[in-house]
């Protein structure tokens, strides 16, 4: 072997071992992310679930407009009945 192919192989040894160190490096840090990531989405979560003020709150807000809204229009719908008839 020549010195240019041993270093060549030197070479390509360390680019392989940095190569490593790099994939291992960006992998822990991937993962760092991704549980914060989750971590957030857990919370987005939560804050959803909540019953006071989540998602189903709101829902139960809607259903009581919708209730109220219905009430009013039938009271409406009455009171034009009976004055169609009076007249």
């Amino acid at each position: 072997m020549t010195i240019a192919e041993i270093l060549a192989m030197a070479g390509f040894f360390l680019v392989a071992v940095g190569l490593g160190f790099t994939w291992v490096r960006n992998g822990r840090g991937q993962a760092r992310r991704d549980g914060i990531l989750e971590e957030r989405i857990n919370g987005i979560k939560q804050i959803l679930d909540d019953e006071n003020n989540g998602l189903s709150a709101i829902k139960k807000c809607v259903d009581e407009q919708k209730v109220h809204c219905a009430s009013t229009v039938s009271a409406f719908t009455e009171r034009i009945k009976v004055l169609e008839e009076q007249d």
